[in-house]
């Protein structure tokens, strides 16, 4: 997903954070780049070609819920959890954007983790799978996403 973790925008610190927003909307500090979920530690649940339902058992991490969704050029998010630094609006923000897909999802809430791309790739992968047993694109059980993708 795009909920990037780092630090607050401006801020010459790491662990610096504007007083007047409350602990519960600061994002993770894990450096540029990361997303409010790694999706290689998701265990895949259900899966079918675009879409996918998975466990994310990344505690504390998991508190809390967080959302980013794209339509075409616009882009909407949300985040309420713990440590992470404040989107435009506290907990959520929307933005115009260059398309780069038709439709990409990703909502996560405490340990249940939803997404669905179209075309999907990359974070959303295609992958067939039902009651925790996967066929597609490699066979496994209670595998995380990482060791099904990896080939």
């Amino acid at each position: 997903g795009r909920l990037r973790q780092g630090k607050v925008v401006g801020s010459s610190s790491s662990s610096s954070r504007p007083s007047s927003v409350p602990r519960t909307f600061q994002r993770t500090k894990m450096g540029a780049g990361k997303d409010a979920v790694d999706e290689s530690g998701l265990i895949v649940f259900e899966a079918c070609i675009c879409c996918n339902t998975s466990l994310y058992t990344d505690f504390p991490a998991c508190i809390g819920c967080s959302s980013e969704c794209k339509l075409l050029c616009i882009e909407w998010n949300l985040c309420c959890k713990l440590n992470t630094s404040p989107l435009l609006c506290l907990c959520c923000e929307l933005k115009i954007t260059s398309p780069d897909v038709l439709y990409k999802n990703q909502a996560q809430s405490c340990c249940f983790v939803e997404s669905c791309a179209c075309p999907p790739g990359g974070e959303v992968p295609v992958m067939l799978t039902c009651c925790f047993v996967t066929c597609y694109p490699t066979f496994g059980v209670c595998k995380p996403q990482g060791q099904l993708m990896s080939r």
